[in-house]
Order: structure tokens, then C-alpha cells, then sequence
């Protein structure tokens, strides 16, 4: 999928952007009074209806002290002027940030600017940015994003976690086609895509493992192999792959390797993998012995009261799990990870809140009661596990599972 979209948009590179390129700025203590990260709601991040201009981004740390965020922004989130209009009519956006030494801090240590502007619509689907910047190897966690559309006026607000900058900081890599400057911003790939790896410290060459997630194998992986950093990097079959600079599996770069269509969902086979969240073990021992379609058409029809409901049933369902794929990928299917089961139980959080150390999502459970989930950030897997486990969690989950199984959800 992502190739088929490279190639699609190669015209970007040639003729259509513009390049923000790297903005070096000298690190000054900023007194201006900052509202915390951690006090705004970012709901907005799982949420597209929440927001006007809907970015994927992703961090790539260059050096100890700089850091590059590569951005998609699709062209249906900027407002263009039609052919032939004024020349001073220029589409495009304004991109601010700031850097923050942490969550609630009430002041940002540096801050910059930059414009992409274009006077014509092009004929793609995203603007590729890249958007470069100076900042302390240790003090600095985050980089706060405020997008503002040129001519209507639409604006977004994102944060990147910067990772601190040991050996097995993930940020250290990224994935690319044929042009170093457009990464993937996504960890999915399509089997049997052909990648090359870019890796911002010295190596000479490059582990790659295929992981099982099988408890019973005595490793976590069932292939290994070296590459070297000039070489391009195929995806021999699906699954979870963990590229790093040695052959541990701490940090290093997670890619999905999967249908070209994915994080789509349009087979049965990716359907019924999901349905495991809303069965016990005998229930999914006996589905899994049916072939994929039969055993996704049999539950659903059994779960909805008719035929109508279990349409609509399957439909906000695997638009969920569809939406976890897009959002919480890494070297697994989004679905998989703990973010990704609760969105596709219970839907979008109410309110997200951001610290140092974790998410947290709040469900309105009450008239006046709302749920704190907390996911605490794990640095070497670059990814948020869920930090609850208690009488009052399990039964929010189970609620919805059993709003599930009875036809219903919320």
C-alpha cells in the first residue's frame, strides 16, 4: 500500500513542495508563559472529527541535540484557490513550535516557524514536510505542533514525544523507498516490499528479526538476518519485524509487514482475529476451527437480533479496529496493542491527557463520573502499555464486551 502511495505521489519530490528544510536556532530560555501540555484535552489525536487538519508524523532523531519531524498533511485538509485565481492567493500552512522540557511546564524553552506555501492545487494526495530543529540532547521531551491553514483560517495542535537518546531509541531509524528525504511515516509495509533503512549513527549493518508472539517457542523470533546499511530490505512474509543496528531485540526500528491494503480491513481473515477480544477460550477454539468467513458471518449473525444489526455491528466494529491499525501500529497489528483493544471495545476516549511518563484517556462512565485508563510510555518499544488492572477497569471492559455480545455497543 504504501509503495503503490510513494509512487503515486512521487511528483511531490519533483515539482509540487516546497521544503520547510532544517531550522537551526539557538537554544534561549523562553519566559513566556506556556499553557502544559497536560492540561489540554487531545482527543482530537484519535478523534479526525475533532480536528481540521489531520497530519501523520513522525520524529527522527538526527543527533543527540537535533531532531527532524517528517509530516503527511492529505490536500483535502488545505483549503487551495481554484486555477487562475490571484497570485497572492497562496495555499498552504503556517507550522509553529515550541519546545518543552516536560508536560506541565508553564514555559517553552525555544520556538521557531515555518511556511510551506504554494500558489496553484496539486495533483496528489499529501504535502510531504519536513520540519528540522536544534534542542538539548537530554532536557527537552517534547515538540508542540500548531498547523494554521494560509486561506481558511483551520488550525491543529499535535505533540511529538521526544525520546531520550540512548542506544535503543527507536527514532534513531526510519524506513524509505527511494528518496532518503520521504520517510514512511507509518510502521506498515506490504509483503514483499522492497525498503531501505537509514540509521543515523555509524553501523556497518543491520539485524532483522521476524517475531512469533508464540509462548510456547523458546525464542521470540523465527527468522534473523544481516544486512547491510546500503542495502535494500525485503519483507519476505507477514508479520512483525524488529530492525536494529545489533542483534538484540531492545529499541530499533517495529514495521508491520501485512496486505497491501492494510490497516484497511476487507478480508475475513482480518476479521476474525478481532473477534478474540469478545469470546472466552472455548468460544474462540471453536470459531477458529471454522474457515475465516464462515466463522466471522456465523458469530456476528448469531450476536446481532437480525440481519441489518450485524451490518451495522461489523461496521463500527472494524472501523475501529481499522482506526487501531492506522493509530498505534508498531511491530504488531494496532488492534493488538493495549490502545488498540480499548478503542475498539469502548470506542474514543472523552478526554486524552498527556505526561512525562504516560497517556491517560478518560471515559464518561456517569453523570458527573469519567474513567482515568492510564498507559504508561515504554521508551525501548516506542509504544503505550496499559498501567490499570483493577475490579472497576475490568468491569468498564466488560460492559462493553457484553454490550457486544447482546447486539449493542456505545
Amino acid at each position: 500500500m504504501i509503495k503503490n502511495q510513494i509512487n503515486r505521489h512521487s511528483v511531490i519530490a519533483g515539482r509540487h513542495l516546497l521544503w520547510a528544510g532544517f531550522i537551526f536556532m539557538l537554544l534561549v530560555g523562553c519566559k513566556t508563559y506556556y499553557q502544559p501540555i497536560s492540561e489540554r484535552n487531545f482527543s482530537h489525536k484519535y478523534n479526525p472529527g475533532h480536528t481540521d487538519i489531520h497530519p501523520v508524523l513522525m520524529l527522527h532523531r538526527v543527533a543527540p541535540d537535533s531532531s527532524v519531524v517528517f509530516m503527511h498533511i492529505p490536500v483535502s485538509d488545505i483549503n487551495f484557490p481554484e486555477f487562475k485565481r490571484r497570485e497572492d492567493q497562496i495555499a498552504g500552512i503556517s507550522i509553529k513550535y515550541f519546545l518543552v522540557d516536560s508536560a506541565g511546564a508553564t514555559a517553552f524553552r525555544d520556538s521557531g516557524s515555518v511556511k510551506y506555501a504554494h500558489p496553484q492545487k496539486p495533483a496528489t494526495n499529501f504535502l510531504q514536510l519536513q520540519l528540522g530543529f536544534r534542542h538539548h540532547p537530554d532536557s527537552v521531551r517534547y515538540v508542540d505542533l500548531q498547523m494554521h491553514d494560509l486561506l481558511s483560517g483551520l488550525e491543529s495542535n499535535e505533540v511529538v514525544r521526544i525520546q531520550k537518546d540512548k542506544t535503543t531509541n527507536p527514532q534513531r531509524y526510519y524506513a524509505y523507498f527511494n528518496d532518503i528525504n520521504y520517510p514512511f511515516v507509518r510502521n506498515i509495509t506490504a509483503e514483499n516490499d522492497s525498503v531501505r533503512i537509514h540509521y543515523s549513527k555509524k553501523a556497518d549493518s543491520l539485524w532483522v528479526f521476524h517475531l512469533t508472539y508464540n509462548r510456547k517457542d523458546s525464542l521470540p523470533f523465527d527468522t534473523i538476518q544481516k544486512t547491510g546499511v546500503q542495502d535494500y530490505l525485503r519483507f519476505p512474509k507477514p508479520g512483525s519485524y524488529v530492525i536494529n543496528k545489533d542483534s538484540t531485540l531492545q529499541g530499533g526500528l517495529r514495521y508491520v509487514a501485512s496486505t497491501p491494503h492494510y490497516p484497511a480491513i476487507r478480508e475475513a481473515r482480518q476479521m476474525l482475529g478481532p473477534i478474540r477480544y469478545l469470546v472466552n477460550g472455548k468460544e474462540w477454539q471453536k470459531i477458529n476451527q471454522l474457515p475465516p468467513k464462515r466463522a466471522v458471518d456465523t458469530f456476528w449473525l448469531v450476536t446481532a437480533p437480525d440481519a441489518d444489526k450485524a451490518k451495522q455491528l461489523i461496521q463500527v466494529y472494524y472501523n475501529r479496529v481499522q482506526l487501531a491499525n492506522i493509530k498505534f501500529s508498531s511491530d504488531r497489528e494496532g488492534w493488538k496493542t493495549d490502545m488498540g483493544k480499548i478503542i475498539t471495545l469502548a470506542g474514543l476516549p472523552n478526554e486524552v491527557q498527556i505526561t512525562d511518563t504516560a497517556e491517560n484517556w478518560f471515559y464518561y462512565i456517569g453523570k458527573n463520573e469519567k474513567l482515568k485508563i492510564p498507559f504508561a510510555y515504554n521508551d525501548s518499544l516506542g509504544e503505550h502499555q496499559l498501567n490499570r488492572n483493577d475490579s472497576l477497569m475490568n468491569g468498564f471492559l466488560m460492559h462493553h464486551i457484553n454490550g457486544w455480545r447482546q447486539g449493542k455497543f456505545y
